[in-house]
């Protein structure tokens, strides 16, 4: 009689605590002082704040390919293994900084370029579409020294040059403080002019 209510006692507690254990959790973290958007198994984007956490949760073992990109980040892919009970994390930590273009002029902008300070190239064009007057343009950048030469809708050139940006931060220009003529300026003792 004693083996037949021990055997139950025990189905009982083991189905409690099948019961009792707690979904897997997959934690984002940005470690960036701007917005990153991610994206979990090619969910829709979603913008996690600087420095704040979001979290999904999963009743069972998995794997997750969290995607994600930011100001301060550069486009990346991770996956991780979810497992019941457990915090899988992922840190989103920033790779550089951000150029930041203010068209505070009478014309919209439709050709932006920046290149590594000193480097005789513009390299292609990194706007995709325009920046009217009194909007923004955003890039993310390593850390350094950056030229930058801007077109406007007449064909007008507009340049800058030597613009430091450092990781986790955003270097803001405004159009109205570019140059509008090439200049020629000494760098490591070198004369050059984009």
């Amino acid at each position: 009689m004693k083996r037949p209510l021990l055997f139950a006692l025990l189905a009982a507690l083991a189905l409690f605590a099948a019961a009792c254990e707690d979904d897997g959790e997959l934690r984002l973290r940005n470690r960036t002082a701007s917005d990153v958007w991610a994206s979990v198994d090619d969910s829709e984007p979603r913008d996690v704040p600087g420095w704040a956490n979001w979290s999904r949760f999963y009743a069972s073992e998995r794997t997750a390919t969290v995607t994600y990109s930011g100001n301060y980040v550069f486009a990346n892919s991770v996956t991780r293994e979810v497992r019941p009970n457990l915090v899988s994390t992922v840190d989103i930590s920033p790779d550089g900084g951000a150029v930041e273009i203010t068209n505070d002029g009478t014309k919209a902008l439709t050709e932006v370029y920046i290149s590594v300070s000193g480097d005789p190239n513009w390299g292609s064009d990194d706007l995709a579409g325009t920046i009217p007057p009194g909007e923004i343009g955003l890039w993310t950048v390593t850390q350094g020294d950056w030229d930058i030469k801007v077109v406007d809708i007449d064909g007008e050139t507009h340049y800058k040059y030597a613009q430091s940006v450092v990781t986790n931060a955003t270097l803001g220009l405004l159009l109205s403080n570019f140059g509008k003529y090439r200049e020629k300026l000494a760098y490591h003792g070198d004369i050059y002019g984009k």
